[in-house]
């Protein structure tokens, strides 16, 4: 009936509308990591920021956020990340 219209309508507009905002914008802010993680190269520059950032090479646990482009004190990232020997 004119119900279902009706949300059909608004549901493949809310949906076009999802696909536009992505290709024009979202699409460009997710990066591709797996040729990261396979080439021994980039491997190896990524084991010795990860090591030089946190001072270890052992991580359980790392959540990435808009802070990445900012410098951490120790205190601060004891602060966010809780009181790991890693961060000490």
């Amino acid at each position: 009936g004119m119900f279902c219209d009706k949300f059909d309508d608004l549901y493949t507009s809310r949906a076009r509308n999802a696909s536009d905002f992505y290709q024009a914008f979202f699409h460009h802010l997710i990066c591709p990591f797996q040729p990261h993680f396979t080439d021994p190269t980039s491997l190896r520059t990524l084991h010795r920021h990860i090591e030089r950032f946190f001072g270890t090479h052992q991580l359980d646990f790392v959540a990435i956020d808009s802070t990445c482009g900012r410098p951490l004190s120790r205190l601060h990232r004891r602060r966010a990340w809780g009181n790991s020997p890693a961060f000490a």
